[in-house]
């Protein structure tokens, strides 16, 4: 019996905040955008073929304040991992990208800003019974500490 394993579901988050605000204690902004891909499907039990492979992780993230309280923004993204394939010439599913695509903070005055992003590529999936091991996925981080 052999099968080929499915998966690949895309993790999207999107954070945009905003604050208007000109006093201080009534100005603080926090944009957290936080993006799963979903695990590649395995092969399992006595079935042979390749895993699926691993859904990608996407996040941007930005924030405006025109006050004088900290702005606050964050964005991860992790892959999923590739599924396990099982048997002779069959393979772990591949790991899914993690990619941020932005990083933004806008301000008006001078308050402190924090700024972090993190990615993580999903891992390859694991090879049994004389598959090949999938491949690790890259991460890519565009246009990141936009202040």
């Amino acid at each position: 019996m052999s099968r080929f394993s499915s998966g690949q579901a895309t993790g999207t988050a999107i954070a945009s905040a905003t604050s208007n605000g000109t006093l201080a204690g009534e100005s603080a902004v926090a944009a957290n955008a936080y993006a799963f891909g979903s695990n590649g499907g395995s092969v399992t039990g006595n079935a042979l073929g390749s895993g699926g492979s691993g859904g990608g992780g996407y996040a941007s993230a930005q924030g405006t304040s025109s006050g004088p309280d900290d702005l606050t923004v964050n964005a991860f993204a992790q892959g999923g991992a590739g599924g396990n394939g099982q048997g002779i010439g069959n393979g772990g599913g591949t790991g899914g990208v993690a990619v941020i695509a932005n990083l933004a903070a806008h301000i008006t005055s001078s308050q402190e800003i924090k700024l972090s992003a993190a990615v993580v590529g999903g891992a390859g999936g694991v090879g049994n019974d004389g598959a090949m091991g999938g491949i690790g996925a890259s991460e890519t981080i565009q246009n990141a500490f936009n202040a």
